[in-house]
């Protein structure tokens, strides 16, 4: 757990100097911590177990629709497993997987799950946005005939 707040997050590294700010990053770093030292073990454990375990529903998802372009050599068939979200997690954090490589360590997970949070946060935008209503357009508007400040033609 020290490894991952201490080599994972940099929390030696960031400028706060208040007790409050620190503690409140140590909070907010602890939760992401927790989840990544699991899934790492638990993808040791048990690596064909589901990922959902461990990853959110979103993550999985994003995941699994990302596989084909970070690790083409991965085929995917089922549910995704835990060994595989976390090859896929480290993938995104610049993890190049070969039989010689050593497991990924906490730095590229780190990058990796934020990268992956990112790609969470646009997809669930977009989820957002196709479910709103459409409004209609701004930026493009239609002319409406006589009397329209737009020229005929337009």
């Amino acid at each position: 757990m020290h490894k991952a707040l201490k080599t994972g997050c940099r929390l030696e590294g960031r400028q706060h100097e208040a007790r409050e700010h620190l503690e409140n990053l140590l909070a907010l770093t602890l939760l992401t911590s927790v989840k990544l030292l699991r899934l790492r073990t638990l993808s040791r454990t048990l690596p064909d177990e589901p990922a959902d375990a461990v990853l959110a529903p979103a993550e999985v998802q994003v995941l699994q629709a990302m596989a084909p372009q970070l690790s083409p050599r991965m085929p995917l068939q089922g549910a995704l497993t835990l060994r595989q979200a976390l090859l896929l997690i480290a993938a995104l954090g610049g993890y190049m997987a070969n039989p010689q490589k050593r497991p990924p360590g906490w730095l590229v997970l780190w990058r990796g799950y934020e990268r992956l949070r990112d790609y969470v946060a646009g997809f669930s935008l977009a989820q957002f946005l196709s479910a709103a209503p459409r409004l209609p357009s701004v930026c493009n508007p239609q002319p409406r005939g006589r009397g329209s400040i737009f020229p005929e033609g337009a």
